[in-house]
């Protein structure tokens, strides 16, 4: 992963003894937040440990949910364009409709 990212920033993967454990050591200054996600893939937070299938799985799950919500950040943005130029073209209708109401008021109709 690219830098950018908090969690990432805040943490601090150190390896330990990965040959025989195959595991990954983890500290982190933000223990409650990040421990129900990490708890949830059934690591044990008490002692830092996480396998690194574990990681792999929930990196692969964060590409996923990334690609998710961008995909429905592009649904928004597109709605929110069409939005905006319905607002616009009503936006010239009402002022299209004053100015023919000070016309007709000046004409006396």
């Amino acid at each position: 992963m690219s830098g950018g990212s908090g969690g990432t920033e805040d943490s601090v993967f150190e390896q330990d003894s990965i040959k025989s454990s195959r595991a990954i050591k983890m500290t982190t200054d933000k223990t409650e937040s990040t421990s129900w996600s990490f708890e949830a893939l059934g690591g044990d937070m008490s002692k830092g440990v996480l396998e690194i299938s574990d990681l792999i799985t929930y990196v692969a799950d964060l590409h996923f949910h990334k690609q998710k919500l961008e995909e429905e950040n592009n649904k928004f943005k597109s709605a929110l364009e069409t939005l905006e130029e319905a607002n616009c073209q009503l936006s010239e209708d009402c002022t299209e409709l004053r100015h023919q109401i000070k016309r007709r008021q000046k004409t006396g109709l």
